[in-house]
C-alpha cells in the first residue's frame, strides 16, 4: 500500500471516487482553482492510499488559519474522506488519518476539525481517533408568513462593486468571535471565481449608511433557505427578516445561524424551532497528548457559544 498525492494518481479515478462516495465534483480543473485562489489548500493536501496502481481510500487536510482566546493558530482541517467499496473495512481510513495526523503534528499543528454528522458510518472511526463533538450546527425552521412584504425592500441583489463592502462587514461582524473567522484578504474575489451559483445567491443588506451586511439564501423549491448571515446590527436583521419571512409560495424557511450562540439565540427569539441536539456537528481532536480537550474548548469559546464556522468557511 502507497500513500501518494493528487499529482501522482489518476484524476478521472480520483473523480469516480468522490462522486460516487460523496457527490463531490472533484475534477483537475477544480483542484487546480481551489489550490490557486484558497489559501488552505496545497499540492499535498489530497492523500490517498493506493493499493496496486488502483485509488483505494482518500482524505483531505487543509491548513486553517483560526482565531484564539490567545490570538492565531494553525489547525487542521480534515474533509473528503473516502474509501472505495472493494477496500472496506480495512482500516484504509485510519491509516490515511493517522498519517495525515502525523505530517500536522510534524509542522506545528496542535489540532484538528473536521464537520461530519451522527448519523454517518465513519462518526465512530472519528471517536477512535480521538474526536469530540465541540459544537451542533443548528438549523432552524419557521412557517413561511403569508402576507405581503414591506414596501421598501432591505434586500438587493449583489453587484461586483460590493465585494470590499462584504468583507470590511463581515471583520466587523466577526470582531468578538473565535474559530474560523480570518478569512484571507479579498475573500469574496476569490470565492466567486471558484463558485458560479454563489452570486445569484448573495443578498445585500442595503441602508441609508450604505452596505449593513449580507445573507447567502437559496430556494430548496418554494421554501427558503438561509446558509448564512452576516447582518451586525440588530436593527437591519429584524427588517431583513421580516422581509424574507413573507411569502405566497412555499411552507417553510430554514436559518442555519452558525455564527455564535447570539445568532441561535436571535433565531430562537423570532420563533423559530430548533432542536436542542442536531444530526450535524463540528469535531476537535488534540494532535498532541499533551495538549488537553478542555484546552481546546477555552480557546475556541465552545461553552461561551463564541465559536463560529459560517457556511462559506467549511470545508
Amino acid at each position: 500500500m502507497k500513500i501518494l498525492t493528487y499529482d501522482e494518481i489518476d484524476s478521472q479515478e480520483a473523480f469516480m471516487l468522490n462522486i460516487n462516495a460523496l457527490w463531490w465534483p472533484l475534477t483537475p480543473s477544480r483542484v487546480e482553482d481551489l489550490i490557486k485562489y484558497d489559501d488552505r489548500w496545497s499540492s499535498d493536501s489530497l492523500l490517498y492510499a493506493v493499493d496496486k496502481g488502483k485509488i483505494a481510500s482518500q482524505v483531505v487536510g487543509l491548513r486553517i488559519p483560526t482565531k484564539t482566546a490567545d490570538g492565531e493558530e494553525l489547525s487542521l482541517g480534515v474533509a473528503g474522506v473516502a474509501t472505495h467499496p472493494s477496500h472496506t473495512r480495512k482500516g484504509l481510513s485510519t491509516f490515511l488519518m493517522k498519517e495525515l495526523h502525523e505530517r500536522s503534528v510534524n509542522e506545528g499543528v496542535r489540532m484538528s476539525f473536521l464537520l461530519t454528522r451522527s448519523s454517518f458510518v465513519a462518526y465512530p472511526l472519528y471517536v477512535k481517533l480521538g474526536y469530540r463533538d465541540a459544537v451542533d450546527f443548528p438549523r432552524c425552521t419557521k412557517p413561511l408568513v403569508r402576507k405581503k412584504k414591506p414596501k421598501k425592500s432591505i434586500l438587493r441583489k449583489f453587484r461586483k462593486k460590493d465585494v470590499r463592502d462584504l468583507d470590511k462587514i463581515f471583520e466587523r461582524f466577526s470582531r468578538d468571535l473565535y474559530g474560523h473567522v480570518l478569512r484571507q484578504k479579498n475573500y469574496f474575489d476569490w470565492r466567486l471565481k471558484i463558485s458560479d451559483s454563489l452570486k445569484a445567491m448573495i443578498n445585500v443588506v442595503e441602508t441609508k449608511d450604505g452596505v449593513g451586511g449580507y445573507i447567502v439564501k437559496r430556494q430548496l423549491g418554494a421554501d427558503i433557505v438561509v446558509e448564512e448571515m452576516v447582518v451586525p446590527a440588530k436593527k437591519n436583521m429584524d427588517r431583513m427578516f421580516r422581509e424574507i419571512e413573507c411569502g405566497d409560495k412555499g411552507d417553510y424557511i430554514t436559518v442555519l445561524p452558525l455564527g455564535g450562540k447570539k445568532q441561535v439565540n436571535y433565531v430562537r427569539s423570532r420563533g423559530y424551532m430548533t432542536d436542542e441536539h442536531s444530526w450535524g456537528k463540528v469535531m476537535v481532536a488534540p494532535l498532541k497528548k499533551s495538549f488537553a480537550y478542555k484546552e481546546i474548548s477555552r480557546l475556541y469559546g465552545f461553552k461561551d457559544g463564541k465559536f463560529s464556522l459560517l457556511e462559506l468557511d467549511q470545508f
